[in-house]
């Protein structure tokens, strides 16, 4: 008899054990869940910020070898510096307005110059101070994301126009 009551004890207090250990794995799941989230989050972040920054440089790229191509074909009327210049511009501009849309800004932030201090060359300048708009808003303290990302992004590019204008006279 003494042996049935020691190990229906035995059982109980077996039972009562898995019992209380279970009740205390039930916040385990969802404290393990919310390191793994937050650490998700910010690498989809990441990706998504880069993401952004990388389609925009090639975007400015692409932009300024389109402009810059743009007034090297430019042929209306006496195919004056100015008028390339002009039809250089608004070619860039085209290429990159996504990004001003995207940046949600008042006015124009992607700035296009084109370099015309050399009559021969024409240079296509597009800069976007990322830094003061960013296409993705900052998680947290913004200064500590301006270390992860460029203050500013720019492309250029250049044509030599001595191969398109007349120099017979």
């Amino acid at each position: 008899m003494l042996g049935f009551d020691s190990s229906t004890i035995r059982k109980a207090r077996k039972a009562s054990f898995v019992a209380s250990a279970a009740s205390r794995q039930k916040g385990a799941y969802a404290v393990e869940f919310a390191f793994v989230f937050v650490i998700f989050f910010l690498v989809l972040y990441g990706m998504i910020t880069y993401g952004l920054i990388f389609a925009a440089q090639q975007s400015m790229n692409f932009a300024a070898e389109s402009g810059a191509r743009a007034g090297l074909r430019w042929q209306a009327g006496a195919a004056s510096l100015t008028a390339r210049a002009t039809h250089a511009r608004n070619v860039a501009l085209n290429h990159v307005n996504w990004i001003d849309q995207l940046a949600e800004g008042e006015e124009s932030v992607v700035s296009v110059t084109v370099d015309t201090s050399n009559p021969d060359r024409l240079e296509v300048i597009i800069t976007y101070p990322y830094a003061s708009a960013p296409l993705v808003p900052y998680l947290g303290p913004s200064t500590l994301l301006q270390a992860a990302v460029p203050d500013k992004l720019e492309s250029r590019s250049s044509v030599n126009l001595g191969i398109a204008l007349d120099h017979s006279s």
